[in-house]
């Protein structure tokens, strides 16, 4: 049985692939045709890239018509093809755990968080994540406002668990240390904090009188001894 050959016209050489000898099919996989380019073997790596508005040459044969750079991004995108790109309200939501059980209805953020606890979320730029929920969902906050968590959970960014209020009723509602101190009624050790037991200094916080009777008293003993 003889062996087949060649089928472009004139070429006695070997049947390889696609009916062509390995001269033609290396020839077609280079330059998409098995005639005689009309570049000179030496002038033909050296057409510009198949890109549009890139003039680097183009690479070795398997190229694919591209040059080294685009050759090596055309792989990439086959290997590894892009995700695709995901709204805002997408990528949101996506850090945002489950509801609890507990029926509390908070939406807890499940991704960075601010030293205070406050969920952090980038759109275009770096915002509290329960703000921006508010914003999108409910509406604009007002000048001179700040949103209250009524749920008194930082990390809920439920819009509906939000009040607009001024700096001094959110700082009234909250539970800092300032506020917890504001509200004690009595000192340390046990004196009731009454007009006339206490002291107030320049700075705005409270003194017991007696606990300052106290500490002179023993103050002077130890003057004495």
């Amino acid at each position: 049985m003889s062996k087949s050959t060649c089928s472009v016209e004139g070429c006695k050489r070997p049947h390889y692939g696609h009916s062509w000898c390995k001269s033609h099919y290396q020839r077609w996989r280079r330059t998409g045709t098995t005639g005689s380019p009309d570049l000179s073997r030496g002038q033909l790596h050296h057409q510009a890239c198949g890109v549009q508005g890139c003039d680097q040459p183009q690479g070795q044969k398997g190229a694919k018509g591209l040059c080294a750079k685009h050759y090596l991004q055309h792989w990439a995108r086959r290997k590894n093809p892009p995700k695709p790109k995901q709204t805002a309200e997408q990528r949101f939501f996506s850090k945002v755990a489950e509801p609890p059980d507990d029926s509390s209805g908070c939406w807890l953020w499940t991704a960075a968080q601010d030293g205070s606890g406050y969920g952090l979320f980038k759109d275009g730029r770096m915002i509290r994540a329960h703000r921006w929920a508010y914003i999108q969902l409910i509406s604009d906050i007002p000048d001179g406002l700040q949103l209250d968590h009524l749920c008194r959970v930082r990390a809920c960014v439920n819009p509906w668990h939000l009040e607009p209020v001024t700096p001094y009723v959110n700082w009234e509602r909250g539970n800092s240390p300032v506020r917890a101190n504001r509200d004690k009624t009595h000192c340390k050790q046990g004196h009731e904090f009454i007009p006339e037991n206490t002291y107030v200094n320049p700075a705005g916080s409270r003194i017991c009188r007696e606990c300052m009777k106290q500490h002179r008293a023993n103050w002077e003993r130890k003057q004495v001894a």
